[in-house]
Formats: C-alpha cells, sequence, structure tokens
C-alpha cells in the first residue's frame, strides 16, 4: 500500500497517470462522436428500420415522429429516442382512439450489431405515455391489435414474423396511464404506472 502512494506522489508518476487519463477520455470521446455521427447519418434508415420492427405481427400500425440519440438516457448504454410515438388499430377512423401514444420511447440498443446497421435492443424506458383499451356495445374491441395482420400469413417455407415488443428482456414505464372502457359492461377502470420495470409475454 505504502509502496503504491509512493508510486503516485512521484511526479513521473503523476504525469503518466495524467497523461493516461488524458488519453482514455480522448478515445471516449472520439468513440461518442463517431457512434452519434454515424446513428445520425442512417437516422432515417433506423426510423424506417425501427417503424418495420415495432409493426411485425401486429394487427394496426405504429407511428414514429422522429428519433434522436444519446448516452446521457442509461449511460453507457447507447440510446435511441423515439418522439411522439402512437399505435393506431385498424379502426382508428371509426373510433378515433389510439390504443398507444408516447412523449417519449428511449431504446436501449446493443452498440457493436448498430455499427454494422443491425438493430438488436436490449430494453425499452416509456415516459409519459397512455394505453386505452376499449369495446364498443357493438363488439369492436381495439385488443384484436394483437392479433397476426392479415398480410403476415405465412407459409410452411417462411419463418414467423414476431413483432420486437414480444422479444423484449425488459421494459420501464415511467408515468404511464392505461385504461379501459367496457361499453357493454358499462364499465371504466383506469390507473398509472408510476415507476415499474417488467418484462412482456406474448
Amino acid at each position: 500500500m505504502w509502496k503504491l502512494l509512493d508510486f503516485i506522489s512521484t511526479p513521473n508518476a503523476v504525469k503518466k497517470l495524467l497523461k493516461w487519463l488524458f488519453y482514455s477520455l480522448a478515445l471516449l470521446a472520439f468513440t461518442i462522436v463517431a457512434v452519434l455521427a454515424t446513428a445520425y447519418w442512417n437516422r432515417d434508415k433506423l426510423l424506417a428500420k425501427l417503424t418495420t420492427e415495432l409493426n411485425k405481427g401486429i394487427n394496426g400500425k405504429f407511428y414514429i415522429d422522429k428519433i434522436d440519440f444519446t448516452f446521457l438516457h442509461d449511460f453507457p448504454n447507447f440510446a435511441i429516442t423515439l418522439n411522439n410515438v402512437y399505435l393506431r388499430a385498424n379502426h382508428y377512423e371509426k373510433y378515433h382512439k389510439d390504443v398507444f401514444s408516447a412523449e417519449k420511447i428511449f431504446v436501449d440498443v446493443a452498440l457493436y450489431p448498430l455499427l454494422k446497421n443491425e438493430l438488436k435492443i436490449k430494453s425499452l424506458s416509456v415516459d409519459n405515455a397512455s394505453i386505452f383499451v376499449f369495446k364498443a356495445s357493438n363488439g369492436d374491441t381495439n385488443t384484436d391489435i394483437l392479433k397476426k395482420s392479415p398480410d403476415s400469413v405465412i407459409t410452411a417455407n417462411e419463418t414467423k414474423e414476431k413483432s420486437l415488443i414480444f422479444d423484449l428482456q425488459k421494459i420501464r414505464f415511467r408515468n404511464v396511464s392505461v385504461g379501459f372502457a367496457d361499453s357493454i359492461k358499462n364499465k371504466f377502470i383506469n390507473f398509472k404506472f408510476i415507476e415499474t420495470q417488467q418484462s412482456l409475454a406474448e
């Protein structure tokens, strides 16, 4: 212990330590800038890929206004920020109710696959969102959004496609309200997730 302290206290050792610290910080800064530059360069492709992945295997459509990128959400993890996201069932034009809407969704992705233009999602963090499920008096319901969409019917030689929302290991909710309205039974339920973490299963 004393030898280590004596080593650190020498001027040369301090210079080497500072030099090593400077190069480490410079390398970290360069890596962050390179990753962000690559991400913004391919932003449109990533947005299209994310939208496609979210829409797999569901009977509706996800919409994403725009995406940004950050290391600050859960450093050192790299996160894609989805802004103004909403999910609509096929009968939206009739009822004008989104199944899901969110101000922000932080998508934590594996960094190395992303550099190879591959998307591997580790977890989601949903902030300031709402989920609304209903059953109309004529029997219509937006829960059918989780059924297989007509255009996702597969043949014997095709691989079944699943939405990435069913493969998540971890999802966090922060200020997420959930409402359920049943017009047949005349019931309404509403509650809010203040700060929770869970996994999903199909």
